[in-house]
């Protein structure tokens, strides 16, 4: 049999039970090209290895680049985080790419076409004045209302507790409501037997009355009642004259009465006057 070789470096195989002579020489050679491929293997790995070293021991930074930017430095290989950001306004999407878009939109029409119906509807509606106001109109723009207090119905009485007036408040720059009952003058009778209420509650009340004979005492009904208390009353006469220069004339409570006094005289007869105070 002939010598054969290797499959993969064509080492020589010599014959078995042949090359007598030439078999030392064959093997040598074969260990020849061992050597010189095991060496050359070597230097290839030692630069192999020299090459990853050297990429080992640099910093790599990856950048992206295009519609993203960001970029990670990979610290002798490691582990890093890349951040990614889109660019604005570098490329398009349809309503369908985005998830949720098109129910929102409609959301918003549906929004929309409400918030639409109820500015026709608030147009649409009518402000009108009562009595003795004039003006208004729908409230597609600006209207104004004019009081004309000269066309409203006189009171015929007042509440100062239950009735209100507008008052501004100055000191607080706005508008507050008040009673009739915190004016000055909240009801008066200017007549020869009349009273003036007062808005802090004091009622004075004058009058006159005629009595006849010395040490006449008489029930005087008062121009209105007090609601509380009398507080004070005296009497005078009515005019001065030599027959009653030296007159004394007095008035008192009746008892109990908020609506009348007592009113004494110790002259002949004559016009008495009187003052009650209360409340």
């Amino acid at each position: 049999m002939a010598d054969t070789t290797t499959t993969n470096y064509s080492l020589t195989k010599p014959e078995v039970g042949a090359s007598e002579d030439t078999w030392g020489t064959k093997l040598n050679t074969d260990l020849d090209s061992i050597d010189s491929q095991m060496k050359t293997n070597a230097d290839a790995a030692a630069a192999a290895q020299a090459a990853a070293a050297a990429v080992a021991a640099t910093d790599i930074t990856l950048t992206l680049a295009g519609d993203l930017t960001g970029s990670a430095i990979f610290t002798n290989l490691g582990n890093a985080t890349l951040t990614a950001a889109v660019v604005d306004d570098s490329h398009n999407h349809i309503i369908s790419n985005v998830d949720g878009l098109q129910a929102a939109l409609d959301a918003t029409d549906d929004a929309r076409a409400a918030l639409q119906d109820n500015i026709d509807a608030l147009e649409a509606t009518t402000i009108t004045g009562d009595v003795g106001i004039s003006g208004g109109g729908d409230l597609s723009a600006n209207r104004t209302l004019s009081l004309d207090i000269n066309s409203l119905t006189a009171l015929t009485s007042i509440d100062g507790t239950n009735d209100y007036i507008p008052i501004y408040d100055a000191s607080a720059t706005t508008a507050k409501k008040a009673t009739v009952g915190d004016l000055v003058v909240v009801a008066e009778s200017l007549s020869g037997n009349g009273y003036v209420k007062f808005a802090n509650g004091l009622i004075l009340q004058w009058g006159r009355v005629a009595l006849v004979g010395s040490g006449t005492t008489s029930t005087v009904t008062l121009p209105t009642a007090f609601p509380n208390n009398i507080f004070i009353c005296f009497g005078g006469p009515a005019a001065i004259s030599r027959d009653n220069d030296n007159c004394s004339c007095s008035a008192g409570k009746n008892g109990t009465s908020l609506s009348s006094i007592l009113v004494t005289t110790d002259a002949s007869g004559g016009d008495t006057t009187f003052i009650a105070i209360g409340n």
